[in-house]
């Protein structure tokens, strides 16, 4: 089986495993985002933020902590089609973390320990914060920095989760945009 076909093959097994939250105000998702300064308590989370407990099965029963953030990606035609949904990701990417919203990590299906695997095709994919259909938009690499900055700026924040290879190919998907500030 070729990699492309085994990501494909490991997104949709993972898919069915993802799960909305409830925006507690004890989630472990906040005690995530308060340790780093990424969100202020008293905004909702961005609706995009999925959740996968710990005793699901991609984690096989080695995972170290509580569960993951679950931040699905999929290419910008994606987002902007979807909104004000989600869309059908193209790739999901993990952050394993335990209940105090430390880092935690599992055992992966080739025994390593990971604390941030990718399931699916994550080139030129994104992660969103805000509405993408306007005329700006805030770049950035990672989904904390996104939060930092969509917490603290009007502009919807657009995250890649991946090095683009080569860095020319966002010249395209981002040009739908008049203003991009990275």
């Amino acid at each position: 089986m070729t990699p492309e076909r085994r990501g494909t093959v490991a997104l949709r097994w993972i898919r069915s495993q993802i799960l909305p939250i409830a925006d507690a105000h004890d989630h472990p998702i906040r005690n995530w985002m308060a340790k780093r300064n990424l969100w202020r308590p008293e905004l909702p989370l961005p609706p995009s933020i999925r959740w996968i407990a710990a005793d699901a099965p991609v984690f096989r029963g080695s995972h170290s902590g509580i569960g993951a953030i679950a931040f699905p990606i999929a290419p910008v035609e994606a987002w902007r089609a979807a909104y004000l949904e989600t869309p059908s990701p193209s790739a999901v990417q993990l952050v394993c973390i335990d209940a105090d919203g430390e880092k935690a990590d599992y055992a992966n299906s080739r025994g390593n320990r990971v604390d941030m695997p990718k399931f699916g095709n994550a080139r030129l994919a994104i992660w969103t914060i805000g509405d993408v259909h306007g005329e700006s938009v805030s770049v950035c690499e990672g989904a904390a920095h996104a939060l930092a900055l969509a917490a603290r700026e009007p502009d919807p924040v657009i995250a890649t989760l991946t090095t683009p290879r080569p860095p020319i190919a966002w010249r395209v998907a981002l040009s739908m945009f008049s203003s991009v500030t990275i």
